[in-house]
């Protein structure tokens, strides 16, 4: 892997925006290696000393998730490779993390790879590739948990720049008194619960007891004086 700045067409890797993030992917680094992890491989830095901001693509193996290199977000040129034994534990290690920005999964099965993928808690799952979506405008494109809070692009992104507002309106106002609200009664209850056994039962049977029912606290709709509503239910 070559690193060195944009206008070189060899080269594979640019440089690190701040000086604080290089602090943050050097430290996940130190404390992978004192937990026990190995540089497996490890690129050149730039021979050009007027290069700054630049550090090491790393391969890291033999980690775990003690380390914060495995649990945390690097966003630097680092990957930890770690072993599993079964499909549910490469699931249960890849969602533990407050992070959820993205995920790749790779495999000649690609059914396989998207069932798998659809259990991984993060906003983005590419299959045999990643990172490329975020060039995909008509996509959404955001995180999961603490990590790429929002979405932008597509039709869900376009709706993170709206304020949402909504403006009720009485479609019936002729209606003196509504039955769901306080004081009710049970029989305002039956009433009510009788107009969705009408609408929705299954038997023509129980629609036709629901619709009895709601036809009983109709006169109490068209009244402020009618009590009903507020009656309570001798048993």
């Amino acid at each position: 892997m070559h690193l060195g700045i944009g206008t070189n067409f060899e080269v594979d890797m640019g440089a690190m925006t701040t000086t604080n993030q290089i602090d943050t992917v050097n430290g996940h680094i130190e404390d992978a290696l004192n937990k026990g992890a190995k540089i497996t491989a490890k690129s050149a830095l730039p021979e050009n000393e007027n290069l700054v901001n630049f550090i090491p693509a790393t391969v890291l193996t033999e980690v775990n998730h003690s380390m914060l290199v495995m649990t945390e977000e690097s966003f630097g040129p680092v990957v930890g490779i770690m072993k599993y034994r079964t499909i549910d534990e490469a699931i249960a290690l890849a969602n533990d993390s407050s992070m959820g920005l993205t995920g790749s999964v790779w495999s000649n099965d690609r059914k396989k790879a998207e069932k798998i993928g659809r259990e991984i808690q993060a906003g983005v799952i590419t299959i045999n590739d990643h990172l490329m979506t975020h060039g995909m405008p008509e996509t959404p494109w955001g995180g999961f948990k603490d990590s790429g809070i929002g979405r932008c692009h597509g039709g869900i992104g376009f709706e993170e720049m709206t304020q949402p507002q909504l403006v009720a309106q009485d479609l019936l106002p002729w209606i003196k008194r509504y039955p769901w609200w306080h004081p009710y009664s049970e029989k305002s209850y039956l009433g009510v619960r009788g107009i969705m056994q009408f609408l929705y039962a299954k038997s023509l049977l129980a629609k036709m007891r629901g619709l009895i029912k709601f036809i009983k606290i109709v006169p109490g709709l068209f009244s402020t004086k009618n009590r009903m509503f507020g009656k309570k239910s001798s048993k």
